[in-house]
């Protein structure tokens, strides 16, 4: 049912939408808090990873991590992200 209310939506009509605007910005505010909380290792990963589009292998070489390490920090840090921001839902972000 959400995947159909989503998809009957259309992405104008929930831009203009002042609940969407409002929730839509407090997620992004949570997503900041929750990647703030990270270990600054995990967070420098995950935001290399991403916001920066890197490879592993890329962030690897860049921080002389071996590649494990790079996917266990990526790893952990989408289970935190999806533990804190777990009740919110219909965000399409």
């Amino acid at each position: 049912m959400k995947f159909q209310y989503r998809m009957s939506t259309s992405e104008s009509q929930m831009e203009n939408n002042p609940e969407y605007v409002y929730r839509e910005s407090e997620f992004k505010g949570r997503l900041e808090a929750a990647i703030s909380e990270l270990s600054e290792h995990q967070r420098t990963v995950f935001l290399m990873s991403r916001i920066d589009k890197m490879k592993n292998r890329e962030i690897a070489e860049t921080l002389d991590i071996s590649i494990k390490t790079v996917e266990k920090h990526v790893s952990n840090s989408l289970k935190f992200l999806k533990k804190e921001l777990d009740d919110v839902e219909n965000l399409k972000i």
